[in-house]
C-alpha cells in the first residue's frame, strides 16, 4: 500500500464508503494510468535513498483530510538534482498535472542517464578496425580492456560471444592467427597494409605467448575501448588494479599486472598528486589517454 497513488486511495476510500452506508458517491472519482508514475517514483526514491517519499499516514491524511504532503527530504539526493526533478515529478500529488509515462523520457535524468549499448564489430572491416586500434594501445590500457571484459553487461557479453564464435570454427574456445586471418579475409584494406598486420596483431592479443587467442583475450580486443566513460567498468578496473585495497594505485599494485618498466611508466605518466601513487581520477585519465 506505501506504493498507492493518493487518487487510488480516494477510490478505494469512496468504495468503503458506498459499501457501508449505502449513499451514492458525492464526487466522481477515478484514476488513470499516471497512478503507476507515482509507484514508480516510489521506487525510484528508495532506490536512491534507501527510504520511502512518504508513509501511508501521510498519505491517506492528504487523501482524508486534504492536507499537504510533507515535503521530499531533498539532502537525501545529494548533488543529483536531475534525479529529484524526475522523482518529483512522478510524485505529484495530483495526477492530472503529473506527467504520463512517455513523458517522463523527455526528463533530462532519464535522457543523459541513458547509456547506449556499446557497439559490437558487424563486418570484417568493423573488427579490422577494432584490433588495429586495439594494437595501438599502451601495454596499460590493454590490461584494463583485459580486467573489464569480466564485468560487461549481459547484452554487450552476449553479442562479442557470438562474434567469438564466428571465429573460432573449430570451436574449441580459442582462435588461431590463421582463423583470424581468415575472418578478416572480406575487411577492406588499404594497398599500403600487408596482410602480415594480422600476424602482428594476433601475437600482441595473445599477452600469454600461447600461439592463440584465448576468449578473454579475444573479448578484450573487439569489446569497446572507451571503458573510462562507462563508470561501472572503470570503477570494476581501478578494484582490480587497486591490490592492497587502499583505493591508490602504486608501483607493487602495478606490477601483479604489469611488467615492472611498464608499471614505472604508467606511474610517470600519471603524474599522481602523491608521489609514486594513482588516485581513481589519475587512473581514468590514463585509460582516456590510452
Amino acid at each position: 500500500p506505501e506504493y498507492m497513488a493518493p487518487e487510488v486511495v480516494r477510490v478505494l476510500d469512496a468504495q468503503v464508503k458506498r459499501a457501508s452506508d449505502g449513499a451514492g458517491a458525492e464526487e466522481d472519482v477515478y484514476y488513470d494510468f499516471r497512478c503507476d508514475v507515482w509507484s514508480l517514483g516510489v521506487i525510484v526514491h528508495q532506490l536512491l535513498t534507501g527510504e520511502l517519499p512518504f508513509s501511508l499516514y501521510d498519505v491517506s491524511f492528504h487523501v482524508a483530510e486534504g492536507e499537504p504532503l510533507p515535503p521530499l527530504k531533498t539532502a537525501r539526493f545529494a548533488e543529483c538534482n536531475q534525479a529529484l526533478d524526475f522523482v518529483t515529478a512522478c510524485l505529484r500529488p495530483d495526477f492530472q498535472v503529473r506527467p504520463m509515462a512517455e513523458e517522463l523520457l523527455d526528463q533530462p535524468w532519464v535522457r543523459h542517464g541513458f547509456v547506449a549499448q556499446p557497439s559490437s564489430p558487424n563486418s570484417a572491416t568493423d573488427l579490422a578496425a577494432r584490433l588495429r586500434s586495439f594494437a595501438r594501445l599502451s601495454q596499460f590500457k590493454r590490461a584494463a580492456l583485459m580486467a573489464a571484459v569480466r564485468h560487461l553487461g549481459g547484452y554487450e557479453h552476449e553479442q562479442l560471444r557470438k562474434l567469438f564464435q564466428k571465429v573460432d570454427t573449430l570451436h574449441v574456445g580459442a582462435v588461431t592467427t590463421a582463423q583470424l586471418r581468415a575472418s578478416l579475409s572480406a575487411a577492406r584494406v588499404s594497398p599500403s597494409r600487408g596482410p602480415a598486420w594480422v600476424d602482428d596483431v594476433a601475437r600482441l592479443i595473445d599477452s600469454e605467448r600461447k600461439g592463440s587467442i584465448d576468449y578473454t583475450e579475444f573479448l578484450a580486443a573487439v569489446m569497446d575501448h572507451n571503458i573510462e566513460d562507462r563508470r561501472d567498468l572503470v570503477m570494476a578496473v581501478f578494484d582490480f588494479f587497486d591490490r592492497d585495497g587502499d583505493r591508490t594505485i602504486s608501483q607493487p599494485d602495478l606490477e601483479c599486472v604489469l611488467d615492472s618498466a611498464c608499471a614505472r611508466d604508467v606511474l610517470e605518466r600519471g603524474g599522481g598528486k602523491i608521489q609514486g601513487e594513482l588516485d581513481f581520477p589519475e587512473f581514468v585519465e590514463l585509460l582516456r589517454r590510452g
